[in-house]
């Protein structure tokens, strides 16, 4: 059976962690790393596609349509009703 007092010792314990003094700021040396942001390319606004089934006010099946990325992320591809325009569709 362990004792209480082991625990005291143990790494991930609170007490073993350094306590910066009340007042005072954390020097530069004690401060968590600065978070560096890494900026993506450019993204395409709009996507080509080809309609497989008829969507009342957008077209018919077999349309070739220029639609948002958003409209065919969350709306024509979950539903099946739409494929991008790819040179292997177009054969």
């Amino acid at each position: 059976m362990a004792s209480l007092s082991c625990a005291s010792t143990l790494p991930w314990t609170p007490a073993s962690y350094p306590r910066p003094s009340a007042g005072r700021c954390l020097t530069a040396s004690r401060r968590a790393p600065s978070l560096v942001i890494v900026a993506q390319g450019k993204v395409k606004k709009y996507r080509q596609v080809i309609l497989t089934d008829d969507i009342e006010e957008v077209g018919k099946k077999g349309d070739t349509l220029k639609v948002r990325a958003g409209f065919y992320r969350n709306f024509l591809l979950p539903k099946g009703k739409a494929t991008l325009l790819t040179p292997e569709v177009l054969k």
